[in-house]
């Protein structure tokens, strides 16, 4: 018999969640304050997991896990919240949470977290495959915060994870993702947040300014150094060195980058002598490193020095959800440095807003919303003071010409058949059902290929970790 301590002040939610677990195998004990579930310790109550959620009254769910992890490291505590925020998901894997799941959550994720740290396999049980595809959630109010999306509280509870540690981290995606935000993030949520946080664009100076700027220089080491500089890298000692674009660095550059990530030495440009910095290197890129150590532009030892904890920050197309969440955010931010009333987004423009596949991502939102505010002649923004309202008649989401003319006739093939079905029998949902079930199918098959291995199911795919687990909890592929 396993035992669950559930903190939860909603008698209704805590009911329900009590009802998913076999009675014949586990017992839960439900307790609705923090104050209480101390108490509860200091009789000596036993208990294998705890589930506790952040809205507790007078004492918060995380100070509590403070006490759970500073009574007992190795009790298991899965953290709920229905106030979905990137800073409780990252104070909570800080902490030491084994779970952080936000509501309105699957059932399978929540039973799974419990199996799992109560060291119970269902990897063969199919009763339990199928409690993990049951779609059903508990609907709880939530407050509206920027990155909802299951891939930004992945990332935020990753960062929560690595926030004591000073190992290098390397974070990928496209021009606009949030990368340099992230890489804050991971500085101040880290014990390095007292020290400084300095950024290098590796692509944006030559080579010796560049090695000049990060490293520094010694007088008379090129034409025009007049003095002794100190370089970023040596400034930020104590802190956190951000290079930004790291695929765009030269071969020799790379060199002195993994010698200062390995050792923390280097020497200034124009010196003999070596310096050293306590230093935390992270690093972003919005190429494929992989694809250029196959050209021989990127060092491969550099690359998994780098990348020994990497985070891949999806585009936003990829959480469409977070598309209104941002927008809002943006509208605040920037009416207040504007001084003005926030407007108001009329239908028309939201759905522009959603419809658009934002190939410049948050950055490209963000900039359309400055736009629009200062734009806008009346009360609310409408399509024609958004910068897309122009792209967006011409905007092509996919280009077919990308794939082999045989791949489009098989394509072709396969919908012509099923398009009269379809039109009969799911009209005006022909879009939304195609497009589930080729993401479907496909994920499907190259979790077989690839014998569920989801790292390489992810790399092939060309698509996050974080997207392809909500995609196997979505059509239920355990």
């Amino acid at each position: 018999m396993k035992n669950i301590l559930l903190v939860d002040d909603d008698l209704e939610v805590s009911r329900s969640i009590t009802s998913l677990f076999d009675s014949a195998e586990f017992h839960v004990t439900h307790i609705d304050s923090g104050e209480g579930a101390e108490n509860f310790f200091r009789q000596n109550g036993e208990v294998d997991v705890v589930m506790l959620d952040v809205n507790l009254p007078s004492m918060s769910g995380l100070e509590l896990l403070k006490k759970i992890r500073k009574r007992n490291e190795s009790l298991p505590v899965i953290v709920i919240s229905g106030n979905v925020s990137t800073d409780n998901a990252i104070e909570a894997m800080r902490e030491g949470a084994f779970e952080y799941l936000p509501k309105p959550f699957e059932i399978g994720r929540l039973i799974g977290a419990v199996n799992r740290a109560c060291g119970i396999d269902r990897s063969k049980d199919s009763s339990q495959s199928a409690a993990a595809g049951d779609k059903q959630s508990f609907e709880t109010p939530t407050d509206e915060i920027v990155g909802r999306s299951p891939e930004i509280v992945e990332i935020a509870k990753l960062i929560g994870q690595i926030a004591s540690s000073d190992t290098p981290v390397l974070i990928f995606g496209e021009t606009g993702t949030g990368k340099e935000l992230v890489a804050r993030m991971i500085h101040s949520n880290s014990t390095r947040r007292q020290g400084p946080f300095l950024s290098v664009n590796c692509s944006s100076l030559a080579d010796t300014l560049l090695e000049s700027e990060v490293f520094g220089h010694e007088k008379g080491a090129f034409t025009g150094a007049y003095y002794k500089r100190i370089g970023n890298f040596e400034h930020a000692n104590k802190g956190s060195l951000f290079f930004d674009e790291v695929g765009d660095l030269s071969l020799t550059m790379q060199a002195k980058l993994l010698r200062a990530s390995e050792d923390s030495t280097f020497e200034r440009l124009g010196g003999t002598e070596q310096a050293k910095a306590d230093t935390r290197i992270i690093a972003a890129t919005n190429k494929s490193l992989v694809q250029a150590i196959k050209d021989g532009s990127f060092r491969v030892d550099l690359f998994y020095r780098l990348k020994i904890v990497s985070v891949y920050m999806p585009a936003l197309r990829d959480r469409r959800g977070d598309v209104k969440l941002l927008t809002d955010h943006f509208i605040e931010k920037f009416s207040r440095e504007l001084g003005k009333a926030p407007l108001r987004v009329n239908d028309e423009a939201r759905a522009l807003l959603d419809k658009y596949s934002w190939p410049g991502n948050v950055r490209e939102l963000e900039n359309n919303i400055h736009t629009a505010l200062v734009m806008a002649k009346g009360s609310e923004i409408c399509p024609e003071d958004l910068p897309i309202q122009a792209e967006a008649g011409t905007q092509v989401e996919f280009d077919e010409t990308a794939l082999q003319d045989g791949h489009v006739d098989l394509f072709k093939s396969v919908i012509d058949s099923l398009l009269p079905k379809l039109t009969a029998s799911s009209e005006g949902k022909i879009y939304n059902f195609l497009h589930s079930a080729m993401e479907r199918a496909l994920i499907s098959a190259a979790l077989k290929m690839y014998s569920s291995n989801q790292v390489k199911t992810s790399e092939a795919l060309g698509i996050s970790r974080n997207t392809l687990r909500d995609r196997i909890a979505r059509y239920n592929l355990y």
